[in-house]
């Protein structure tokens, strides 16, 4: 991989905080699916597609509009119901689902996860959301001690030919991660690649990179080391659009570690 490839762009951890039925987005808007599962400790790349139907253009917020996407990391919560204030907004939202970005008033929005259908809460945060701002809200960590991470989103379209992409790292029980990328077809051995990210670790969510648009490999390293945890064979990115990679736990927590993609349109 030529590093000339890639050009640096910012994101942001914003901070970490232990209804109308038509207003209630079902686990229908979002797809989920699963692409590969690879051996021993490599797990192939979960698609998280927002959208309904892959990211339908129709469903989207307008540029105008202020956003908030909910995450379930999770490993050993339960589905849950997502209020919005007083508004139930998401219902049986499961481990490795994703919402929609959903369309919300500027000001600060009072977040509670419940245990799906029930009255028990597992934890609150609350978010500041300015006009036009884009945020991920990330329930993270096992559930005695589970947490949400907010995660500022930049909409704005990369480069001509490009796609740019982050690494968020919100699997409790996973190392620190250094990130390696090559195009599919070129030099892959990782004695002979530097790492594109280093040492991001549990909570933390690396500045985007921009890449020329095209088909690559992405292996997740134990930080340090060329010791893989984590190996997405090959994957097209492609268009113009925005990627946010999630380090996520097996589906029983603990290894095999596994990838997740969001894909985001830009504004």
């Amino acid at each position: 991989m030529k590093n000339s490839l890639f050009y640096s762009a910012n994101s942001s951890i914003v901070g970490i905080q232990s209804s109308n039925p038509s207003d209630i987005i079902p686990r229908s808007g979002t797809l989920l699916a699963m692409i590969k599962f690879l051996p021993t400790l490599c797990l192939g790349l979960v698609v998280l597609l927002t959208g309904c139907g892959g990211g339908s253009d129709s469903s989207s917020p307008s540029a105008e509009e202020s956003t908030l996407r909910i995450v379930h990391a999770s490993p050993d919560a339960p589905s849950l119901d997502v209020f919005f204030g007083t508004d139930l907004r998401l219902a049986g939202l499961s481990f490795r689902e994703a919402s929609n970005p959903i369309a919300v008033e500027p000001g600060n929005i009072a977040l509670s996860f419940n245990s799906a259908g029930t009255n028990t809460t597992l934890t609150q945060a609350v978010i500041q959301v300015g006009t036009t701002q884009s945020f991920t809200a990330a329930l993270i960590n096992f559930l005695n001690e589970i947490e949400t991470v907010v995660i500022a989103d930049d909409l704005i379209a990369p480069g001509e030919n490009l796609i740019k992409f982050r690494l968020a790292h919100l699997s409790p029980s996973a190392p620190a991660f250094d990130v390696y990328i090559n195009e599919s077809g070129t030099e892959s051995d990782l004695d002979f690649l530097r790492p594109v990210l280093e040492n991001i670790s549990f909570r933390s969510v690396s500045d985007f990179l921009q890449v020329e648009r095209g088909e690559y490999r992405i292996r997740l390293t134990v930080a340090g080391t060329t010791v893989v945890a984590v190996d997405s064979d090959n994957l097209n990115l492609d268009g113009e659009r925005i990627f946010t990679f999630l380090a996520l736990e097996s589906e029983s927590g603990g290894e095999p570690f596994g990838l997740a993609l969001i894909r985001d349109n830009p504004r």
